[in-house]
Order: structure tokens, then C-alpha cells, then sequence
């Protein structure tokens, strides 16, 4: 079931009659509606949603039920309104609800590479094609290439609905005239991808150093007084000032969402029998004022054979009511409350579910795949492990973490954590039933309430300057399948200077995967490259196995003054060139959030101890290794996957003897096989 308010939706709106129409003796009339009016569709949505015996009806006739999935997006959320390229247009997708085949994925992906593919091509000959997109629908016409005033030509393009048709204005044999170079995002080398937005490719922009970012900072509203009304004023869309018509419709289908989602709960759980055997729920993308809907005990005790829950929260960015007088208001809220509704549903309802055993949380919007200039690898929301009403008690070292004391294999998706919160939530964990855990597109913010930020020093603790022999590759049982499952890993320097020999930042990666870790810790890596004599205390992982990272790296809270995160490294806020006047005139329409305390924001990049330890202690790669790294460059940032890091870290095996009882010799035993 989907129910979501789309942006295009907010463009096109439906008239509505504000005069009702009376026939006297005299003749016919119009007069304004005594009350609030209603959109027609809206408010047939809303009464068929309020039918709760119809829903609870048609939902018993359903047999053999296995998964659930819904969608309700309130439209509350942020906005891009015209802060979006035609790349990212053309290729966005809805959020999956059951997905589709591997099959009709890549052909429809397929498709939309071949047209984006024309766009490109067609950069070079002497004519080109004016286009606007509209999801799928391109409507072409052809007009004459000319170059403007730098030299470079300014190219709108645009696909017919049919690409087979004769309609199909610039065709692949056709394209073979000279190509145009465009500068990159990082203005350093020529690339043949253009920026196109609406139309106009700005990779074409001459080189100016009149208009930084830095001077208007995009954290600071009070810079954008007094600046020349932006062109985007005229938008259709104007994210941070909706029309009243958009308020009203937004109000509306908010009506109709809350009553479908009250039915929706009510026959599902009237029907429970229907849905005994329900396996997998999925909340593809759910605005967060909706939480408080799924906090109902009867809900989850209709689904009695749930095993497998994901749940992805948009969150609200503005209120939306009607005042006395009936206008409708939308002011703005923080973000971030959408971080302590999840957190509730999840300590108040699903942490007490015993038979939900893989469990998949995380954000819809925001960081990595948020499209935009003043969108991409911002927004980010902490991870919903504890309250955060109170944001100064949730980042500090003592903060209460949420315990999960069923699940087996968890998901983090898009979202932020700091370094003592992972650490005491995995100790928690692995002390449950806790199996696998996979970090997908998670940060880590600074460390709070740090005395010392380095660990101690190893030297001075033990551990030799320089190895004392060769690897133990074989034959000792203390590092059991180490070697093995390092497979073609780089060796770590062996010249008395490294993460071997000297200490790591508290709070860093590198810190808390030694941690966290249920396989090899810094300390076995030291005895097995022999700058340890003693075999180190082994950590009982648990039933722990498996930890995964997937684009992971860290965040600063750019709007939390109060938190020393100087060492992390800068946000990167300047688009190249290109892209910056486009930013500039775009930043009085978009919606801030200056206010949020807990907003990520994405650093792109590593230092360069980090990355040794990343490399050669637990092994790692580094950046994104798929075309979709250079989304990326359309919204001025650097190539997709910058500061990011994936890989797992995992259990060693040991010979069983000696596991039980380390005073056994092993001599046999090959650490280099995997029994």
C-alpha cells in the first residue's frame, strides 16, 4: 500500500472552487464557500480511507499473506524543488516497497542509460535538441546550436516518449561532430558529462572568482539578508515558502494519510488470523508524524510469525494545521524530532517483540543519496538508539543506548553515531543474541568528553618498535585462520612507524572497529607480525560473527558550536565554479534547518593515518566502485564514495582443543585453511 506525496504533485495542483453555486428566481449566482473548501480528490481519498469496515472486508479475502509493505509520505519533508539536475531526474526512483526482479531493474536502468547516452552524444553536433523532463515524458524540438559568450555552447536537450519513433531528433549515427570538453566538478580536468540543469549545461561556465560560497555560508542565514531576489523566486516549487494552495493540499492529504493509516492498522488487526503467517514487513518511507500509528501492541500481536521488519522514517521538516480563522499554516520544525519518535516506537513496541530477528532501521533523505547542490551529503539524522530530546545528555558519554535484546541481525541505514555510543551498543548487543550487524552509510561524529585524544602509547606499554621475526603464518593456534582471512590484505610497515607501533585517536575508525570487533583486534595483529612476544587476552565476540561497513566514514554536527570537532576534518560547502552562481541564487529558496543542533553533515575525507589503518590493520576499500560515484558531480561534490570506507570484519576460527584449553599444543593445526 503507497500513499505518498510527490513534489510533482505540489507543481500541478487541481483547481479549487473557492464559490459555491446557487439558482434563485432571479437568476444564477456564485458566493464564497461559509467554510473551508476541499480538494474534490483529497477529500474522496479521505472518506473512502475512513471506511474502516470496507478496508477490514476487503483485507479478510487476501490467502496466503506473506509480506507487507506501505509508503506514506506526507509531503512534510524536504523539499528539492528546482535543486535537482536533469541526471538526477531522469534516473530518481520511488522508494522499494517489495522491489522488483534483477531483470526488469536493469532494463529499465538500461532504457534510461541509453537516453541520458543521446543527451551526451549529442553535444557535438551542430544541432541539438531542447527538452524538458517530466518523470519518463520528453518532449523534443529542434532549434540550432549556438555558442554564447564564453565560446561554449549552451545545449537543452529533451527525449520523446518513444526513443524508437522518427520523432527522435538526434540520432546515434548522426552524432559524429566534434565533441565539447566540459570542466569537471572539481574544475581540474575535461570530462564529456555535462551539468545540465533545466535544460542549460552549466559545465560551460567561465572561470570566475567573483562568487564563493564561503562568503554567503550556507549555515547562516543572516548572510542571505539584503541579496538580490533570487531567479528561482519564480519556481513553481519555492521549497521554503509554499503557496497557500500547496499548504492547503498538503493539509489534506495529511487528513486522508492519518485516516488510511488508522484503518489500515485497525483491519489488520482485526483480521489477524488472515495475517498469522506473515513473514516480512516493510515501511519502505514513512513521515515521521505517522510513527506514533505503529506504537499499538495489538498491531504487532497480529503479526505473530514476523520475523523480518525494516523501517525507513522520513522525517517532517514543517507543521502543517489550520488556524481559527482557517488558513492553513506550515511552520518549520526540527528535523531531528523525527530521531526521537523512532527511538520511541522502537524502546515502547519493537524491542519487545520476541520474533523479529533481522532488523533493518534507517532514514529516507539525506546524506550520500539526497540529490541537490545544497542537499547532497547533508541532512543526516543520528541513529535512533536513544533520546534525543535532549541533545547535549544523547552525544555525551553516559547517554542511555536502546538494547535490542532479540535481534539477531541488524541493519543501520543513513544515519550518524557517536564513538561511545556504538561501542556500548554493540557490548549490549553482543551480550544478547546479536549475529550479524551491517553499518550502511554510517558516520561517526567526535568523541564528547575526551581528556586525552590519543590512546596510550604502545611502546610504552609493551609492544616492540620493530618485529621480532617473521609473520606466524603458520603453525601457531593463538592467531588461528588470521592469515587466511586477511587473503591478499598489504602487510602493515614493519619499519617502526604506523598504527603497529603508535597510538590511534580515541574515537576514530580505527579505534572503535578494535572495539567492536569480533575478529582480530590491533592487539593479535601485533603479536601476529611479532611486535608482541605474550599472546594478548582473546575477547569473547559472542554470538557475534560478522560486522559489515558499507560507505561509512564520519560527520560533523555543523550546527553544534558546543562540540569539539576541529580534528575531523572540513565540510566541503563550495561548489566548482560551475555550479556556484546556481547555488547562490537557489540558497534564499531552499529550506534551512541553521537551528538543528543534530544535522550531519558528510566529510569527504580521510586523514591519512586513518586510511593506513583502514588498509592493513582490518581491511578495507576505499571510495564507491559504481557509476553512480559520479551523481556526485552534479551537485558539486566531489566523486561519490570520498572519505568513505567498506568491508567487514569477522570471527577467527581456532582449533576447537585450543580454544577450550590454550595450555594444548596445536602444533598440526593450519591457520592458513578454514576448517
Amino acid at each position: 500500500m503507497a500513499f505518498d506525496v510527490e513534489e510533482d504533485q505540489l507543481v500541478k495542483l487541481p483547481v479549487k472552487g473557492k464559490f459555491e453555486s446557487f439558482s434563485e428566481f432571479w437568476g444564477k449566482y456564485r458566493w464564497p464557500h461559509p467554510y473551508y473548501s476541499r480538494f474534490d480528490f483529497c477529500a474522496g481519498l479521505e472518506k473512502k480511507a475512513d471506511e474502516f469496515r470496507c478496508m477490514s472486508a476487503a483485507l479478510s479475502n487476501l490467502q496466503g499473506v506473506r509480506e507487507l509493505g506501505v509508503s506514506i509520505d506526507s509531503g512534510l519533508g524536504y523539499l528539492c524543488g528546482p535543486d535537482i539536475s536533469d541526471h538526477a531526474q531522469l534516473f530518481q526512483e520511488k522508494p522499494k516497497i517489495f522491489g522488483v526482479s534483477e531483470t526488469q531493474r536493469s532494463l529499465k536502468l538500461l532504457e534510461r542509460q541509453r537516453l541520458w547516452n543521446g543527451i551526451v552524444r549529442s553535444l557535438g553536433p551542430a544541432a541539438a535538441v531542447d527538452y524538458i523532463i517530466q518523470g519518463d515524458t520528453i518532449l523534443a524540438n529542434q532549434i540550432p546550436l549556438t555558442p554564447n559568450e564564453w565560446g561554449y555552447f549552451e545545449v537543452h536537450f529533451h527525449f520523446p516518449s518513444n526513443p524508437h519513433s522518427e520523432s527522435w531528433g538526434v540520432g546515434l549515427s548522426k552524432c559524429r561532430g566534434p565533441r565539447v570538453m566540459f570542466v569537471d566538478a572539481n574544475g581540474e580536468r575535461p570530462t564529456d558529462r555535462p551539468l545540465l540543469f533545466a535544460g542549460i549545461n552549466l559545465a560551460s561556465t567561465a572561470h570566475t572568482d567573483t562568487l564563493t560560497i564561503g562568503d554567503a555560508n550556507i549555515h547562516d542565514l543572516a548572510s542571505l539578508q539584503g541579496r538580490e531576489k533570487s531567479p528561482f523566486h519564480t519556481a513553481a516549487l519555492i521549497p521554503n515558502n509554499l503557496t497557500p494552495a500547496q499548504k492547503e493540499w498538503l493539509l489534506e492529504t495529511e487528513w486522508a494519510q492519518r485516516a488510511f493509516l488508522s484503518s489500515y492498522c485497525m483491519a489488520l488487526t482485526d483480521n489477524s488470523h488472515t495475517f498469522q503467517h506473515v513473514q516480512s514487513f516493510t515501511v519502505a518511507k514513512l513521515s515521521s508524524r505517522y510513527l506514533s500509528a505503529l506504537q499499538r501492541e495489538d498491531f504487532w500481536r497480529a503479526l505473530p510469525n514476523l520475523n523480518t521488519l525494516i523501517i525507513r522514517v522520513s522525517a517532517d521538516w514543517r507543521n502543517i494545521l489550520k488556524s481559527d480563522s482557517g488558513v492553513v499554516e506550515a511552520p518549520d520544525i526540527r528535523p531531528s524530532g523525527a530521531a526521537t519518535q523512532f527511538h520511541k516506537l522502537l524502546a515502547t513496541c519493537i524491542a519487545f517483540v520476541p520474533g523479529i530477528k533481522t532488523l533493518s532501521l534507517g532514514y529516507f533523505g539525506g546524506g550520500e543519496q539526497q540529490v541537490g547542490i545544497l542537499g547532497r551529503n547533508k541532512y543526516i539524522l543520528p541513529a535512533p538508539l536513544t533520546d534525543f530530546s535532549d541533545h547535549h545528555a544523547a552525544t555525551s558519554v553516559n547517554a542511555d543506548i536502546l538494547t535490542l535484546p532479540h535481534v539477531e541481525h541488524l541493519t543501520l541505514t543513513n544515519c550518524w553515531i557517536t564513538p561511545p555510543a556504538l561501542k556500548t551498543f554493540v557490548a549490549q548487543m553482543r551480550a544478547a543474541n546479536l549475529r550479524t550487524l551491517t553499518l550502511d552509510s554510517v558516520s561517526l561524529t567526535a568523541h564528547s568528553g575526551v581528556m586525552e585524544n590519543m590512546e596510550p602509547d604502545p611502546v610504552e606499554n609493551g609492544v616492540l618498535r620493530a618485529p621480532d621475526g617473521p609473520p606466524r603464518r603458520f603453525g601457531d593456534p593463538a592467531v588461528g585462520n588470521l592469515f587466511r582471512q586477511r587473503g591478499h590484505a598489504p602487510d602493515p610497515r614493519s619499519d617502526g612507524i604506523g598504527w603497529m607501533v603508535e597510538p590511534r585517536r580515541i574515537g576514530s575508525w580505527g579505534n572503535v572497529i578494535n572495539a567492536i570487533t569480533p575478529g582480530p583486534t590491533i592487539q593479535l595483529l601485533r603479536y601476529a607480525y611479532q611486535h608482541l612476544h605474550d599472546v594478548p587476552e582473546m575477547r569473547d565476540p559472542g554470538p557475534l560473527e560478522r560486522i559489515n561497513f558499507i560507505s561509512c566514514g564520519y560527520v560533523k554536527l555543523v550546527n553544534m558550536k558546543d562540540f569539539n570537532q576541529t580534528f575531523l576534518g572540513e565540510v566541503n560547502n563550495n561548489p566548482p565554479h560551475c555550479l556556484r552562481k546556481r547555488a547562490l541564487d537557489l540558497m534564499p529558496i531552499m529550506m534551512h534547518r541553521n537551528d538543528d543542533p543534530l544535522l550531519g553533515q558528510i566529510i569527504t575525507m580521510l586523514h591519512e593515518h586513518e586510511l593506513e589503518v583502514l588498509q592493513t590493520a582490518f581491511p578495507m576499500e576505499l571510495n564507491w566502485n559504481d557509476v553512480t560515484a559520479w551523481d556526485n558531480l552534479d551537485d558539486g561534490q566531489p566523486i561519490g564514495g570520498s572519505g568513505r570506507f567498506s568491508g567487514h570484519v569477522q570471527k577467527l576460527i581456532f582449533p576447537t582443543e585450543c580454544w577450550s584449553s590454550p595450555s594444548i599444543s596445536c602444533q598440526h593445526y593450519d591457520a592458513t585453511v578454514t576448517p
